[in-house]
């Protein structure tokens, strides 16, 4: 997984899952996710952090948009 974003600045904030994270890089990617990503800036630290757009129920996947173009739905 790799997120990258422009700042305010225009400095770029990367996570790679391959080389650290939290638990946060076992999600899976999904059509409709139930979460996205947001940048919270606290005194000179930036961080990314992942917000659920929707109710997430018990035993169900916690999932996220990977930025990539997803055919799923595609005919074919």
């Amino acid at each position: 997984m790799h997120l990258k974003t422009a700042t305010e600045q225009n400095f770029r904030v990367g996570i790679d899952a391959q080389y650290g994270g939290s638990k946060l890089r076992m999600m899976n990617h999904a059509c409709s996710p139930a979460t996205q990503f947001h940048k919270v800036r606290t005194g000179r630290q930036l961080m990314v952090v992942v917000v659920t757009v929707r109710d997430i129920y018990f035993g169900q996947e916690i999932t996220m948009a990977s930025g990539f173009l997803c055919r799923c739905e595609w005919p074919g």
